[in-house]
């Protein structure tokens, strides 16, 4: 799987683990409490974590960089639990795709700070990110169950796809604080429908 790159400044000895840790685990608990990223500064974090300020500047030059970081390790966190969804050549890719998305939708529902990083991202900087790196993913998982070799048209095809899944969840979620089934069967649909037309002409 690929992995999206990390912007923060990574801490050489075991106390700088510790406070980068400690301002990364107050975030999420923020962002938690808040169902939400609007709001969110440097300044709140490192005064409720108890770290100076200048610490956390050293670590994450602004609040889009450390959200960033939580969105890496929310995606490799996500990512590994998808390559481990069992698949073999014989599975039609239709339900290959059908459980991608039913085991990031449960993710999703497991892991609120990873939701709302995905689905309501402070810029579009990250929303970006975030269909980039899903479409890079979904596009390796294919090509190792319909064993034909990859291509930047492939993977563009992909993200393009991963970009409708995430319209369609990120509308439910904006609106009710979820997935709901009929928006999540309605980016099912979406998906399978687009990636037919860029699996054929990737055969």
């Amino acid at each position: 799987m690929a992995e999206p790159k990390k912007v923060s400044r990574e801490p050489r000895r075991d106390k700088g683990r510790a406070r980068r840790d400690l301002l990364l685990e107050t975030a999420k608990d923020m962002i938690s409490e808040d169902c939400s990223l609007e709001g969110l500064t440097l300044q709140e974090i490192a005064k409720r974590a108890g770290v100076p300020r200048v610490s956390l500047y050293y670590f994450f030059p602004s609040v889009e960089a450390l959200l960033e970081t939580l969105y890496c390790e929310a995606f490799v966190q996500m990512t590994n639990e998808l390559a481990e969804t069992p698949f073999d050549r014989a599975t039609p890719w239709q339900k290959l795709i059908d459980t991608i998305l039913d085991e990031t939708r449960s993710h999703y529902e497991r892991n609120p700070v990873t939701q709302i990083l995905a689905l309501s991202p402070l810029s579009f900087k990250l929303l970006n990110g975030v269909q980039r790196d899903y479409g890079e993913a979904l596009s390796a998982l294919l090509c190792a169950s319909l064993g034909f070799p990859a291509s930047a048209k492939f993977r563009r095809g992909c993200e393009i796809a991963s970009e409708l899944a995430d319209t369609v969840w990120r509308k439910s979620f904006l609106e009710t604080g979820k997935i709901s089934d009929t928006l999540h069967r309605q980016a099912k649909a979406a998906v399978l429908g687009y990636l037919a037309g860029v699996i054929e002409r990737a055969r």
